[in-house]
């Protein structure tokens, strides 16, 4: 059967707590017992586009900010895309893990809108 049939057994043992399996087996526990709000192969499908794509946006924020290769006329759009697909990655993953990312994001598009933060005012 192999190694995933293998965890699917390790974490499914009867009377087996999360914290008394392997690191892997503690990510595949984590996502079973968490309350989704999208269920199947469309969260499957959505999950790693929606934090890859975020991280690439925040990625391509810092290199506006740096001065590597993005104009930094950009650099606005790219913090509310990236902060914009973020929110609805933690919303559809809600947990208590999810309350600092969220923060963080709404502070990001507070800074945006509220303070009009671009690169110019950041590197003054």
């Amino acid at each position: 059967m192999g190694f995933s049939h293998d965890l699917h057994k390790s974490v499914n043992k009867p009377g087996m707590e999360c914290g008394a399996v392997s690191q892997i087996a503690k990510t595949k526990c984590f996502a079973g017992e968490t309350r989704t709000v999208i269920q199947g192969d469309l969260l499957n499908t959505l999950t790693p586009i929606l934090a890859i794509t975020s991280a690439i946006f925040f990625l391509l924020a810092a290199a506006a900010l740096l001065r590597w290769l993005v104009p930094g006329q950009w650099f606005s759009w790219i913090i509310v895309a990236g902060a914009v697909l973020s929110i609805v990655l933690q919303v559809i993953w809600f947990s208590g893990w999810a309350i600092f990312p969220l923060l963080v994001d709404i502070a990001l598009l507070w800074a945006i809108f509220g303070q009009h933060l671009t690169v110019r005012s950041l590197r003054a």
